[in-house]
């Protein structure tokens, strides 16, 4: 039996779980902890770059939020704050129709704007 089917899906004591996780996370990314990462989309040359605690889950949960599969290729040490400013210095590229500024062409990644770490991936 999962945690989550012990406390009752959806009932008080899993969902004081759930913010007790969402309040760990918070704390774990103001300490700068988490990864800045880039995500291939499954047959096109369309990468998705954002930062995680956790990229290789946050890349399997791509096709149900955006609607998109996608795989991780590489990912380095960063920062939420990190993230945000590369969006900015990017915003020009972004490519319209994925319901977020973080889908670009992956000819984005030569862009100055782009850490060493995850010009692995161009």
């Amino acid at each position: 039996m999962s945690r989550r089917d012990a406390v009752g899906w959806g009932g008080p004591e899993y969902m004081a779980l759930l913010r007790e996780g969402q309040r760990k996370a918070q704390q774990r990314m103001k300490a700068g902890e988490g990864f800045l990462y880039v995500a291939a989309v499954t047959g096109a040359d369309i990468i998705k770059i954002g930062f995680s605690l956790r990229p290789e889950a946050r890349v399997k949960h791509l096709k149900g939020r955006f609607g998109v599969s996608a795989t991780l290729e590489t990912m380095t040490p960063g920062s939420h704050q990190q993230e945000r400013h590369l969006h900015i210095d990017l915003r020009e590229h972004h490519l319209p129709g994925y319901g977020c500024r973080e889908f670009y062409p992956r000819s984005v990644l030569s862009h100055p704007a782009i850490p060493d770490g995850l010009r692995k991936a161009a």
